[in-house]
């Protein structure tokens, strides 16, 4: 198989094999994307835990069930088998807006002071929906920045925060 563009002929042996081609219709060439398993190494969760209001201030580490908005305990969902990264708590505040309160890796649980609002896109990449299972999230970047953020606005508890970053980073493709 062989492509042709202007005033150049490339031919499949040319093209390195983790790419792959498509055509943009909009400019008429070739582009060079990724595949998207080759860029995924790890798989972080988003978990709800109950409405802010009710249950922040008694949150802790040790902390497996939430009072719900019937006044009954409900337990925690279980996190999802495949998610070896990064897993993070969040609430949910009036008017609809959830909020990251814990951040979960293999060697930290950390129970945030200020929470901070979730942003779809930027904080869990695009095409992931909040909702009452464990979200699953292949996008490091987007993590990364959710807990920079998170970092952010919770200097008290920065400390494991940081090495919870380092960890991520030094796991990220192109990092090793």
């Amino acid at each position: 198989m062989s492509f042709e563009l202007p005033g150049r002929h490339l031919s499949t042996h040319e093209i390195p094999p983790a790419t792959v081609l498509s055509l943009n219709p909009r400019r008429f060439g070739l582009i060079r994307q990724n595949l998207k398993r080759q860029l995924v190494t790890m798989r972080h969760a988003l978990m709800y835990i109950g409405g802010f209001e009710r249950n922040f201030a008694n949150l802790t580490p040790t902390t497996t069930t939430f009072e719900g908005s019937d006044g009954n305990q409900h337990p925690y969902p279980e996190w999802p088998g495949s998610a070896n990264g990064l897993r993070f708590g969040y609430m949910e505040k009036a008017g609809k807006k959830f909020v990251a309160v814990r951040v979960i890796d293999d060697h930290n649980d950390v129970v945030l002071h200020n929470e901070l609002v979730l942003i779809p896109g930027q904080h869990f990449g695009f095409g992931a929906r909040l909702g009452p299972e464990p979200t699953s999230v292949e996008d490091d970047v987007a993590i990364l920045q959710l807990l920079e953020d998170i970092i952010k606005k919770n200097a008290a508890v920065s400390e494991p925060l940081l090495l919870m970053r380092a960890r991520l980073k030094a796991a990220m493709p192109g990092k090793k």
